[in-house]
């Protein structure tokens, strides 16, 4: 799969809800930032973000909860930085 940059939560469900998906949040300088993203296999309304740079997973429980604790995800992807690589 070529990169596809992800530009809604809509959109970025959509692919995490049938897979594992991995992604880069581009940065200023040029350099970016991976991440594997999907949901609890038990619990669909649960978003897992894994880092790639300490291998750290955080849960975020609803849609809402994921936009209040990380805004600088949402801003990225507003400015077409969130690309997927898988």
């Amino acid at each position: 799969m070529k990169n596809i940059k992800i530009n809604t939560l809509n959109e970025l469900k959509s692919y995490a809800f049938k897979k594992n998906i991995e992604c880069k949040l581009l940065l200023n300088n040029g350099s970016y930032s991976k991440k594997n993203i999907t949901f609890n296999p038990t619990n669909k309304n649960i978003w897992l973000i894994i880092n790639h740079i300490d291998n750290s997973t955080i849960e975020y429980n609803t849609d809402i909860d994921f936009k209040n604790k990380y805004p600088l995800f949402f801003k990225a992807m507003n400015k077409g930085a969130l690309i997927l690589t898988n």
